[in-house]
């Protein structure tokens, strides 16, 4: 992993920054850790998964549902198992398991959640090729912060809108 490759201890380096980071210490400063801190890699792609095939559907994590910049994923996941619990339905009815049949699937999904779904294939893009897009990332970097740090973005952040209208400097 990365943070084997640049010798970077993830247990500490999250500690400190819920020490020392602004946005962070004043929301955890009566927090109490319960238990060891545990963690897993997740992978992101910008590359399009394929959700759904001849005898079978991919929902949860498996279809990248997991918003790149700060993890939320848990909503996507449980919209995409709902679809894929309806489409698995249909097909043991009618017993068609095609690939053509449950490709509805991805259709659905993506009506459900395309917007999000490109915004977080975008983002990840960025951070697979960013020497090419590293002078953008200086641009937007400050706006970028105030976005995350900005109160009410745990309820909008899965809106591309929210993001558009701030990187373009519209306010509400």
């Amino acid at each position: 992993t990365e943070s084997k490759r640049y010798n970077v201890n993830l247990r500490e380096r999250l500690f400190e920054i819920l020490d020392t980071y602004e946005p962070l210490k004043d929301r955890f400063k009566n927090a109490a850790l319960v238990g060891k801190t545990v963690g897993t890699s997740i992978q992101l792609s910008y590359k399009r998964p394929k959700r759904s095939g001849k005898r079978f559907l991919l929902a949860g994590a498996a279809v990248q549902s997991m918003h790149p910049l700060i993890g939320y994923g848990v909503a996507h996941a449980m919209a995409a198992g709902e679809i894929a619990a309806q489409v698995a339905a249909e097909a043991v009815a009618k017993q068609d398991f095609s690939e053509a049949f449950l490709s509805k699937y991805d259709k659905l999904v993506k009506k459900k959640m395309g917007s999000e779904i490109i915004l977080n294939r975008m983002i990840t893009f960025i951070f697979d090729h960013p020497k090419i897009l590293l002078p953008m990332m200086f641009t937007i970097g400050k706006q970028l912060s105030g976005i995350l740090t900005e109160k009410g973005f745990s309820t909008e952040f899965l809106k591309p809108s929210f993001y558009l209208k701030r990187l373009s400097g519209v306010t509400r």
